[in-house]
């Protein structure tokens, strides 16, 4: 049987939650406190509740008051799953009810077209904590069934009488086993004494069984004793007691509900044999829930590892996991007996990975062989996993995700991740968005669209359009983090505001990132996205162009001067910087250095890069692209030969050159204007920003490098140091709300 759907109610931050089509290898992705960790424990509390093969546990896996969405403790919480039964189950299933129930041979086949059983675990909260199955049905909906189609269903009333009963029985077995092991824990002669010396049984009660120590056992036990002439005698008296008490526990299974069942034969006082024998193949599903905080591999390990070595048939096995241990991570496992093993009766096990202890390895090693081993010493029929990138570089989780990948042909898969290695690579069939506001929310991606539409060869990742609530595009790896410390500076968590950056890799790729059917994909996700651009030789006419253009789905910000680097220029943040660079001491032979210095270099720079900003500004206005009309060029056009058609396109191509050419004289004085207008307020602004830092720094003795001391700077900057343009643009992404 495959869990083909999930429904949640009431569970943790889970209000109401539906997954339908889950697929071999599941993905559930999101960010930190989303509510992807209570997706996979709702999971595995439904199974924790079917693995007891009962129809109502005790011991219920929800137990406490967290358990319970926004501790709401006057509804049961529940979980649906809706199975896909294959052929041999439903015959078997169908079979069984016709042997109990021959009068439902056509009721039954009415049922024979059905393939899916769904199964919900209702969750009473505390202080009666106990967890029951509700409903069993056959039909396609995992939230509801006709009535003809459901097998069992307990009313709460019902589920009220069944917890007494099993508390009960429970209370009468606990009692019965501390019982009968008092002659074997307490000395006779200290029962003995106790009947003469009159001493109270919790005394040695407490020793035994510390949570049976209820009044009436003790008064039980004290009366035992003291009727008693001898510990024989105490002995007989306790086993007839715990037989009394077996017989009711046997009486409180077989007598019949005062609250009826509702079962596929009409009401019923007990539960149906097909029912049970149900409840016994849904016990037997296998599953393994590796949690985010996982077990040092150890002891126990070793030991299993060492009987395969040494049971029959054994080392077989154990050459086939030597075998995907090696593939996967590289590295040699076996295991051994220790050194350390005090006799050859007591056996310690110990694990070598390539010929050293496993606790010697790596964090990444470790933890990857937590996860093969705990798989393939089970083998489950499903297989819950939370982050399992942890501790994993990113070459491991690419070869973690094809063992994963490859375990899933036999097993069920369900992983949390936040790794973009887990997500990118992921077949994007089975990938969930948890999300979580108010309560936690899930959204199956249409990644089919979302891959046609977004192609990866444009450096989009498809982990940056889900895991964030809000995009910023920038130019280039030092803008994000340039970005990220004054973001840091002025106080303003990106992070709680759930802010990716995406890098474009240059404005010239701008239009393939804004394009239409990206920035409607990202829009119908709620996803808020700002472009933000260097200005470089843009004028006000092409600034506004573009705008115009993309600005209706995003917000499309040009800073106000040429790059980024430009608002790093401060004389007080340079002065630290160039100090520290000058005591790193590989450099640093320029002297001392002290702002006012600092400021002078920073004209003087700046006067130097004069004649690069314009030649700048005019190359970007005078050498502008000419591009062949090529439809011109080859549509047939009568009577013109495609030589002709193409050497009149090259001569219209040379006129455009050779009228840019004789404009280049009139733009220079245009734009030598411009700059004479502009020059004193704003040089900082109009030269190039890495090749005036880096001038400056010369100054120095020491260089500045755009790639490795962009952050570095920003890093160094104070509040009051950052231009009042920026501030704006980073409160503006960083807003609580936008």
């Amino acid at each position: 049987m495959r869990l083909e759907a999930l429904l949640v109610r009431g569970y943790r931050s889970i209000d109401h939650v539906e997954i339908e089509d889950c697929g071999p290898f599941n993905v559930l992705i999101g960010r930190n406190n989303s509510g992807k960790s209570n997706m996979l424990s709702a999971i595995d509390s439904f199974f924790n509740v079917l693995q007891q093969g009962e129809l109502l546990t005790i011991k219920s896996p929800a137990a406490k008051v967290l358990d319970f969405h926004n501790r709401d403790l006057a509804t049961p919480a529940t979980v649906t799953v809706r199975f896909l039964l294959d052929v041999h189950s439903r015959t078997e299933l169908l079979s069984n009810i016709v042997t109990e129930a021959p009068q439902l041979r056509n009721a039954v086949d009415s049922l024979r077209t059905f393939s899916r059983l769904s199964v919900t675990v209702a969750f009473a909260p505390p202080p009666k904590a106990f967890a029951y199955i509700s409903t069993i049905s056959l039909g396609d909906s995992p939230d509801s069934a006709s009535k003809d189609r459901i097998l069992l269903s307990v009313e709460t009333q019902t589920a009220a009488e069944l917890y007494q009963r099993a508390s009960r029985a429970d209370e009468l077995a606990r009692d019965s086993q501390a019982l009968t092991s008092i002659p074997e824990r307490v000395p006779k002669d200290y029962l003995r004494r106790s009947q003469e010396q009159k001493v109270p049984s919790r005394f040695f009660l407490r020793e035994i069984s510390p949570d049976v120590l209820d009044p009436a056992f003790e008064r039980l036990v004290d009366a035992l004793i003291k009727e008693a002439e001898a510990p024989e005698d105490f002995i007989r008296a306790a086993r007839a007691q715990a037989a009394k008490w077996g017989e009711e526990i046997s009486n409180i299974g077989n007598s019949p509900l005062a609250s009826p069942l509702n079962t596929f034969a009409g009401v019923e006082a007990s539960i149906p044999g097909y029912v049970s024998r149900l409840l016994q193949r849904l016990a037997s599903i296998k599953i393994l829930h590796l949690q985010e905080r996982r077990k040092p591999i150890g002891r126990e390990e070793a030991a299993q590892l060492l009987e395969l070595k040494m049971s029959r048939g054994g080392p077989a096995v154990l050459r086939d996991l030597q075998e995907t241990v090696s593939t996967l991570l590289g590295v040699q496992l076996d295991a051994f007996r220790s050194d350390a093993s005090p006799s050859r009766n007591e056996t310690i096990a110990e694990i070598d990975v390539d010929n050293v202890l496993v606790q010697v390895n790596g964090a990444g090693i470790r933890e990857a062989l937590r996860l093969v081993l705990d798989y393939e010493f089970l083998k489950p029929e499903i297989l819950l996993i939370e982050e399992p990138e942890i501790h994993l570089h990113p070459g491991l989780e690419t070869s973690m995700m094809r063992y994963l990948r490859k375990i899933s042909a036999d097993t069920q898969v369900f992983l949390t991740t936040h790794s973009t290695n887990f997500l990118d690579t992921a077949a994007m069939s089975n990938v969930y968005l948890i999300s979580r506001k108010t309560s936690t929310q899930i959204q199956a991606l249409d990644a089919e669209q979302a891959e046609a539409r977004l192609p990866e060869e444009l450096g989009l990742r498809m982990s940056s359009l889900f895991l964030y609530d809000r995009l910023v595009f920038v130019e280039g790896r030092t803008d994000e983090g340039i970005l990220l410390e004054w973001a840091s500076i002025l106080g303003v968590n990106l992070g709680n505001a759930n802010v990716g950056f995406v890098q474009m890799g240059g404005a010239r790729t701008f239009a393939y990132y804004a394009a239409e059917r990206t920035l409607s994909f990202l829009a119908k996700r709620n996803v808020k996205t700002w472009f933000l651009l260097d200005r470089d030789d843009r004028d006000d006419g092409e600034v506004k162009k573009l705008q115009n253009a993309y600005g209706q789905t995003a917000s499309v910000t040009f800073l106000e001067r040429r790059e980024i680097e430009n608002y790093l220029v401060s004389a007080p943040a340079l002065t630290r910087f160039i100090a520290w660079k000058q005591s790193l001491g590989s450099l640093g032979t320029g002297g001392g250095v002290d702002e006012a210095a600092v400021q002078t270099a920073i004209v003087d720079c700046a006067n130097e890069l004069r004649d690069v900003a314009l030649s700048k500004r005019v190359a970007k206005r005078a050498c502008v692209p000419v591009y062949p009309a090529l439809r011109q060029v080859t549509e047939e056009q009568d009577g013109v030969a495609v030589a002709d058609r193409i050497g009149t396109e090259i001569e219209r191509m040379i006129g455009e050159l050779r009228t840019a050419k004789e404009a280049v004289a009139r733009i220079v004085a245009e734009q030598t204007n411009v700059l004479n207008e502009q020059w004193s307020q704003a040089y900082v602004a109009l030269v190039p920003g890495d090749l005036l830092l880096d001038g400056i720094c010369r100054r120095f003795g020491t260089r500045f490098r755009k790639e490795k001391d962009g952050v570095r700077l920003a890093s160094l900057m104070r509040a009051d140091e950052i231009p009042a343009e920026v501030k704006t643009i980073i409160v503006a992404i960083g807003a609580e709300s936008v």
